[in-house]
């Protein structure tokens, strides 16, 4: 009876280390080594993705972040008019090069000059031009 036991152990042992084999030998056929490009491939594509869609997100909360907290209120209206950049235009037509240039928030080329914002932070804090 104890040597039936052994060999039945002896069988289960020779079929799992056959099989192991049989898969470390097809890891490093072509097809094996296509298979695992393609799966680091697909996890890296996906790491990159996540990592995109994290920063777009984490980017866009900290500008909603600064925007109300330092973005100053124009005695003339729209604080998002300071944000426009020359050459770029909003839906609603404005945010031309010129209008970017007399905001004078962000001036454009370095030889137009950079003006004063239009809007006080504290109305007793003057203003400084730098």
């Amino acid at each position: 009876m104890r040597r039936l036991v052994w060999m039945g152990l002896g069988a289960a042992a020779a079929v799992v280390l056959a099989e192991r084999g049989r898969r470390l030998a097809h890891r490093y056929t072509p097809a094996g080594v296509t298979e695992q490009v393609e799966a680091a491939g697909q996890r890296a594509g996906t790491a990159l993705h996540d990592a995109a869609a994290t920063f777009r997100s984490a980017f866009a909360s900290r500008e909603r972040d600064l925007v109300s907290t330092l973005l100053v209120q124009p005695e003339g209206g729209d604080a998002r008019a300071a944000l426009r950049r020359p050459g770029r235009h909003s839906a609603d037509g404005a945010g031309s090069t010129a209008d970017a240039a007399d905001d004078g928030y962000l001036a454009g080329p370095r030889d137009v000059p950079r003006g004063r914002p239009r809007g006080r932070v504290d109305d007793d804090e003057p203003l400084y031009d730098f």
